[in-house]
């Protein structure tokens, strides 16, 4: 699984509201959030990707929202 970078800021935030979370359901609730952007990616996919540290994530840059992972040919 890999997080598309246009949904990534969205999900630090959400990663931030989750370490100031105390209750079980709030958290579960966060974590759904967090997984609905994610995206999932095959190991050509990702390659190139950079980790994103805070999310410990890759984070795919070739990806539309209506499309998914966008694969390009090597020619």
């Amino acid at each position: 699984m890999a997080i598309p970078e246009i949904y990534l800021n969205e999900a630090l935030a959400l990663y931030q509201k989750l370490r100031s979370a105390s209750e079980y359901e709030e958290r579960m609730n966060i974590y759904a959030q967090i997984k609905e952007n994610l995206a999932p990616a095959s190991h050509s996919d990702i390659k190139g990707a950079e980790c994103n540290d805070e999310l410990k994530l890759l984070v795919i840059k070739n990806y539309d929202k209506d499309l998914g992972i966008i694969k390009y040919r090597n020619h």
